[in-house]
């Protein structure tokens, strides 16, 4: 599993499968295991990545007050850290 932050991003024979990163605890053994909870499925590892990103403006804008100018620092800051974490998985 790719991890990105706090979303995961796995693969099988039909495509990309990204989701939000959660903890599944067996209630009867206590064996902890990480899941994809709100998945999404795309044909490519872009469409994930993109899908990541919005997820990303989305929260930051969420918790963002203030004016539109600091709203589009602030997103093109989230921006280059996310493209600088990603490097050379979209070429």
């Amino acid at each position: 599993m790719i991890k990105i932050r706090e979303f995961g991003i796995t693969a099988d024979s039909h495509g990309y499968t990204v989701g939000k990163l959660s903890v599944y605890k067996d209630k009867k053994t206590g064996d902890e295991t990480e899941i994809l909870t709100a998945s999404r499925y795309f044909g490519n590892l872009q469409g994930c990545l993109r899908y990541i990103r919005k997820q990303m403006h989305l929260e930051a804008m969420k918790l963002f007050d203030g004016a539109i100018g600091d709203a589009i620092y602030m997103l093109d800051e989230l921006d280059e850290k996310f493209e600088r974490l990603i490097a050379g998985v979209e070429k």
